[in-house]
């Protein structure tokens, strides 16, 4: 087998050289290059797998916080809601007890009023029944001293005509 690996051009010493040499640069290269790289590579790999799992629970965490805001939202517009209405109650029941007051006002101003005018009206005919006892007495003083079987006409007459002169 030598003068085949002779007729070769192979020298035996050599290719074992070589191959011990061969074998140190694989260990070397494997304790010193390939495990340490396997290492960072695996280390990567975990930190990039754990980044995509935060990035899910994280996204995850953001639709809820995004249902709960939608939730709070709807709620927040529900009490704002109910607060204008409740608003709107309370404004409406001020808005009849000042329509009802201004009413009773308007009611007790009418009466003064009327009671007023009631009371002018009185001092009025008691003023125009005096006239008119005054007017009556001049008018039966003349009709007396006149002739006494034309009293009944011309006592009539005259005192209508009195009563009119002295309302003009």
């Amino acid at each position: 087998m030598s003068a085949l690996l002779s007729q070769l051009g192979i020298d035996g010493k050599l290719l074992l050289a070589q191959g011990v040499n061969f074998a140190v640069v694989l260990i070397a290269l494997t304790f010193l290059v390939y495990k340490p790289l396997l290492k960072l590579l695996n280390d990567r790999r975990a930190k990039i797998e754990t980044g995509l799992k935060n990035a899910a629970a994280a996204q995850k965490r953001l639709q809820e916080i995004d249902a709960l805001k939608a939730a709070r939202l709807a709620e927040a517009e529900k009490e704002a809601l109910a607060v204008m209405v409740q608003a709107e109650k309370e404004a409406g029941q001020r808005a009849q007890e000042i329509a009802h007051t201004a009413s009773l006002k308007a009611d007790s101003i009418l009466k003064e009023a009327q009671e007023i005018a009631e009371h002018k009206k009185a001092q009025e005919l008691q003023k125009l029944a005096a006239e008119a006892k005054t007017l009556m007495k001049q008018a039966l003083a003349k009709a007396v001293s006149a002739q006494p079987q034309e009293i009944d006409e011309r006592l009539i007459g005259q005192a209508a005509e009195l009563i009119q002169r002295q309302q003009s």
